[in-house]
Parts: C-alpha cells; structure tokens; sequence
C-alpha cells in the first residue's frame, strides 16, 4: 500500500520588524475603533453615521490581519474575513470608496 503525501503550501512567515509594524497598527486601529463606537453614538449627523457604520467591517478585516501578523507572525487564513468571500470583500472596498469619495466631494 502506497501512502501520498499531500502539498500544504505553507503561508509565507512575517519578519520581526514587520511584526512591530503591525503591533504598532493594531494599537493604533484598536483606539480608532473605539473611538469610532463612541463617535457612532454622540454624532448627530446621520450620515457620518452611516459613514462610520459601513468603515467598520473594513476595521475588523485590518485589526484581524495585524493581530495575526504580529501575534501568530503569519497571514491570517482566511484573508477575506469577515466577508463570505473574497469577492465580497473586494466589491466591499470598491463601494466604500466610492461611497467615501462621493461623501467627500
């Protein structure tokens, strides 16, 4: 009986002052997002609301990504969560920014 190994592509390692980099990104997105949740609560206008609102996903996906990159010193699997899919997500980042840049303007 002949056994086959399988090919795991390993997920490539995160150097050390890149680690301190995400750290440092991590710290800093974690008191923009709660100051997002405060900003969500004492904004009176409602569509900075909303504006805050619909960044959030975009938050959880960037603090997720640093914390495994300077924690676990690799890229979290899978890359597009909180989105069901990676399409998802890049057709979330389009809308945001366009739905940014039209609030802007």
């Amino acid at each position: 009986m002949e056994t086959k190994s399988i090919r795991a592509t390993a997920r490539p390692a995160v150097r050390w002052p890149f680690r301190i980099l995400a750290a440092l990104i991590l710290a800093v997105g974690v008191v923009a997002t709660v100051g997002m949740a405060w900003s969500i609560g004492h904004h009176e206008m409602a569509a900075m609301r909303w504006q805050l609102l619909a960044g959030l996903p975009g938050f959880a996906w960037l603090l997720r990504q640093t914390w495994h990159a300077a924690v676990h010193g690799q890229s979290a699997k899978p890359e597009y969560w909180p989105f069901a899919s990676q399409r998802v997500f890049n057709g979330y980042v389009v809308v945001w920014m366009v739905l940014t840049l039209t609030a802007a303007g």
